[in-house]
């Protein structure tokens, strides 16, 4: 992750790390909803209108040095994005985290399930285009 070194305290003598402007602006072209973070890992402002509004930021937010003073460190927040599809479809940041083995093991059984179904699919459509012909 690239940092600047901005002399923001203030005596105008210890340099305190800050994300880069450009690094934000890249997160937020390619659809990340960022959350600004404190050193210890803790938001700066509530996320949860960051979440909700997927407008949130815009490029000319980060160009603005107040704000990107908050961005000691950076992370995401779910949900719709501001970007589309190629088919001008909506995007959505989501995640699953399993820590259980037990859980690991349902999902397992579950995506072989679900990819078992798909190669039936796909072979029983070229059986019916193969029979239509």
């Amino acid at each position: 992750m690239q940092f600047n070194m901005l002399p923001v305290t203030k005596d105008n003598t210890v340099p305190i790390k800050i994300i880069s402007p450009e690094i934000l602006i890249q997160y937020h072209k390619m659809g990340f909803k960022v959350v600004p973070l404190l050193d210890n890992h803790v938001p700066v402002n509530e996320w949860t209108p960051i979440y909700d509004n997927p407008n949130y930021w815009n490029v000319k937010d980060f160009e603005d040095p107040k704000i990107c003073s908050k961005f000691k460190n950076v992370a995401t927040t779910f949900g719709k994005t501001h970007i589309r599809d190629s088919e001008d479809r909506e995007l959505y940041l989501q995640a699953l985290d399993l820590s259980l083995s037990e859980q690991n093991t349902n999902i397992d059984i579950l995506i072989d399930n679900i990819f078992n179904l798909i190669f039936l699919i796909e072979r029983y459509n070229k059986i019916l285009l193969y029979d239509s012909r």
